[in-house]
């Protein structure tokens, strides 16, 4: 029996987006795996579709704030999730501020918590100081921590003070994605004109 990794980011496919990308790309990647995603929805509803041979969760926000959306039934979504599909991992894409506390809260105690560190929170201003204390909770709770870059363990990125359990991992590609299909040369032709 395949183990279950949970996914939880703020957009999937076909949303598109440097974190979308990647989480797609590690849904359908990781074949030996069970996979499941939670995101936010972009139509304002909340359903279930699979993509790919992925199953999606997208909840519907109730707002967004800084870019960041908030859905005040995330927690009771994600809960139910959880016990439905018992997951062995929760790997949380951030920055995800909203998702910090919830996510925290709800992984079960054995259940793995990685951390796929995309970037720190870019413009640390009055608003990171309200989640700043979010932050460092699931660092602290997070079993691994996936920087996709080693500049992100610098002593100014938040992820710092856990390098102990950090470990580098660049994004990586599906390479069918980059197959050239019939008509792709005059795309990249009419682009390189305009």
């Amino acid at each position: 029996m395949k183990k279950t990794i949970l996914q939880i980011a703020k957009y999937y496919y076909p949303v598109e987006g440097g974190i979308e990308t990647v989480t797609k790309y590690m849904g359908e990647g990781l074949a030996n795996f069970e996979n499941v995603v939670v995101c936010f929805s972009k139509d304002g509803s909340t359903h279930i579709d699979t993509v790919n041979g992925v199953k999606v969760y997208r909840i519907a926000s109730s707002m967004n704030i800084a870019s960041q959306d908030i859905a005040f039934s995330y927690y009771h979504h994600l809960k139910r999730i959880i016990k439905e599909v018992q997951p062995d991992m929760i790997l949380l894409h951030c920055p995800n501020p909203f998702l910090y506390p919830i996510t925290a809260k709800l992984t079960p105690k054995n259940v793995k918590l990685v951390l796929l560190w995309h970037s720190d929170i870019l413009g640390k201003g009055i608003l990171y100081k309200l989640v700043k204390q979010f932050e460092k909770l699931i660092l602290k709770k997070a079993d691994l921590i996936l920087a996709t870059s080693p500049n992100y363990i610098h002593p100014s990125s938040p992820i710092y003070d856990y390098r102990n359990k950090i470990k580098v991992v660049p994004n990586g590609i599906i390479k069918d994605d980059f197959i050239w299909n019939p008509g792709d040369e005059m795309t990249v032709e009419e682009m390189r004109r305009k």
